[in-house]
């Protein structure tokens, strides 16, 4: 008995010391909108940035990743596109990031400027714009 309770113990922790992020899902024709440009893409790394833009519109840009930054290494949240795990980052993710404490006690925030293809839609999946 003292083993079965053991083995259970074990796969419980294994299966808990698996889990290495949260993926995210988007509606399918967005889904097939990233694929497409992924492929078109010479860039072997790409990570995605997601905003709310309203009610029940987002906003979702991939960009090259050339260099991880800091939050983006550390992201646990990614997007599964041709069985690759893409980093996502939120907007607010930079909005609040700091790169620490000012000489006069201020924190030091980085402006981010983004360039990459763009995709807004919404809740139902229905591409807005791209």
């Amino acid at each position: 008995m003292k083993k079965i309770i053991l083995i259970i113990l074990l796969l419980v922790s294994l299966d808990t010391f698996s889990q290495k992020g949260i993926e995210y899902t988007f509606p399918k024709k967005v889904t097939d909108s990233l694929t497409s440009y992924i492929n078109r893409s010479a860039a072997k790394k790409h990570y995605i940035v997601m905003d709310k833009t309203s009610r029940s519109t987002y906003f979702i840009l991939i960009a090259v990743l050339q260099k991880p930054d800091g939050f983006i290494k550390k992201s646990n949240r990614y997007v599964k596109i041709n069985e690759r795990k893409i980093p996502l980052i939120f907007q607010s993710d930079t909005d609040f990031f700091s790169k620490g404490v000012g000489v006069r006690g201020g924190i030091i925030r980085t402006a981010v400027m983004y360039h990459g293809f763009g995709i807004h839609f919404n809740y139902a999946g229905e591409i807005l714009a791209e």
